[in-house]
């Protein structure tokens, strides 16, 4: 990713949200999901760049576990985030 692009931004402002998120006590699926929707409120920053955006592959990954979390009963979402990621 290079700086000032649409995924740059979505990238650093989504670690960032999700981080102050984890700090208030929030955990990982809560801060994720917070971080998304604070994004998709935000106004559309950057260069635009021809690459997946960060925001909508960060969507999926949620969604995909949270159909696996509940079809299992649990879910480790990094491990599972990962080997999603390698599939793709």
């Amino acid at each position: 990713m290079t700086h000032n692009t649409v995924q740059g931004i979505e990238a650093t402002t989504l670690i960032a949200y999700a981080v102050s998120c984890g700090i208030d006590g929030l955990g990982v699926r809560e801060a994720l999901d917070a971080a998304v929707a604070h994004i998709r409120a935000t106004a559309f920053q950057g260069y635009w760049s021809a690459k997946a955006s960060v925001l909508e592959r960060t969507q999926w990954i949620l969604d995909e576990t949270g159909r696996h979390a509940l079809a299992s009963g649990q879910v480790d979402m990094p491990r599972y985030a990962l080997s999603v990621g390698r599939r793709s």
